[in-house]
């Protein structure tokens, strides 16, 4: 396409010395005429290609003011050898001008075929991309509007399911921890193999753990665990439960045995502090369990 260059390269002054300078550009000017021919038979009959149509339309675009502006620079130089050559030089310039207002006109259909093809696109990106800059921001009721919005105008997106996931995100950075739940099952059903789902599961049992609804959230991180037990996401879960059962263990006012690692009882809070005083307390009596209620090491 970029041919034209190596005429451009022949010294001007040989070409305004000889009418046969009229020749080669003529012959160049064909040459580029039949290639746009091509390129608008190619867009007539598949316009698939929209935007490499374009880049070859631009392309050419630059050969003819690369070779209008030699030809105007020099027509003074040119004209002065004679009349023919001036009225060869006049036609030639007129037909410039036919294609360049051809190309023009060719351009222009070719934005309107791509106006239909990649705003859409774009726009898709865009909202996607507003959503995440005002969870950013930390405006997560407006984010989540706004991926709401996407889900309903690009079901099929492929940012669908992380559009949903981060509804989900919104409501549980605002602390509406019910509405998380909800949001984060809703991602859980419709994508329930998705990379985040585990992260949806773990994302419940923290909502459930700050509602102090501590069983819900013990059965969502085991869940998890069960789910994909080799998982980062798997580890944040078994650190949560450990945390869990540490809690409930001070709250019970029995120390875990191991330095706070273990969840079997150990010393109870008089023993530990008898202890500490040096003093020996009465041996506490301990009723014998009764049938069917043994509590085995390790469980609660």
């Amino acid at each position: 396409m970029r041919k034209v260059v190596s005429f451009l390269a022949i010294p001007v002054a040989a070409l305004i010395s000889s009418v046969s300078f009229a020749g080669p550009l003529d012959d160049k000017i064909k040459s580029l005429d039949e290639q746009l021919q091509n390129i608008q038979r190619t867009y007539t009959s598949n316009n698939q290609n929209v935007a490499s149509s374009i880049a070859q339309v631009e392309a050419i675009r630059e050969d003819w003011n690369m070779m209008k502006g030699h030809v105007d620079a020099n027509r003074h130089l040119i004209t002065s050898q004679g009349e023919e050559l001036s009225r060869r030089m006049d036609s030639l310039d007129h037909r410039i001008t036919s294609i360049e207002d051809r190309m023009s006109i060719f351009s222009s259909q070719l934005s309107k075929a791509l106006a239909k093809i990649a705003p859409e696109a774009a726009a898709e990106g865009d909202l996607y991309q507003t959503g995440l800059d005002l969870a950013n921001e930390s405006k997560y009721l407006e984010a989540a509007a706004s991926f709401e919005q996407f889900l309903k105008k690009y079901p099929k997106s492929e940012f669908a399911p992380s559009a949903l996931m981060w509804v989900g995100e919104c409501f549980y950075s605002m602390r509406d921890y019910q509405r998380s739940i909800q949001e984060f099952q809703r991602f859980i059903e419709k994508y329930p193999r998705d990379k985040n789902t585990g992260l949806a599961i773990f994302k419940q049992g923290n909502s459930f753990y700050e509602l102090g609804m501590t069983e819900e959230a013990k059965a969502f991180f085991n869940k998890v665990i069960q789910r994909e037990p080799t998982s980062e996401v798997a580890a944040m879960a078994t650190e949560k439960l450990t945390k869990i059962k540490e809690r409930e263990a001070k709250a019970s006012g029995i120390a875990p045995v191991g330095g706070g690692t273990g969840s079997y009882p150990g010393e109870t809070i008089e023993q530990q502090r008898s202890r500490m005083m040096g003093t020996t307390p009465e041996p506490e009596k301990i009723p014998a369990a009764k049938p069917g209620k043994t509590v085995p090491p390790g469980k609660f």
